[in-house]
């Protein structure tokens, strides 16, 4: 299972990072709410973890952002 992991505290997804690979799921972790839209348009995952107070944004629009349709319509 690909799962995303989106903080901006470099310290804090340490633990579920690990915990999630030990489970045998692919982990690919991001720092910031730009990143995370990018990697939800490039990459499907089964399952996504946000911060919901990261610098700038929230977690909130990036989810709001991945639920959108991708053809561009509302």
């Amino acid at each position: 299972m690909k799962v995303c992991v989106a903080e901006d505290d470099c310290f804090s997804p340490e633990g579920l990072v690990e915990v999630l690979e030990a489970e045998g799921s692919r982990v690919i972790a991001v720092v910031d709410v730009a990143d995370a839209i990018r990697l939800f348009k490039e990459q499907s995952t089964a399952f996504v973890c946000l911060d919901n107070m990261m610098l700038g944004h929230s977690g909130n629009e990036a989810k709001m952002d991945r639920e959108r349709p991708q053809d561009g319509t509302s």
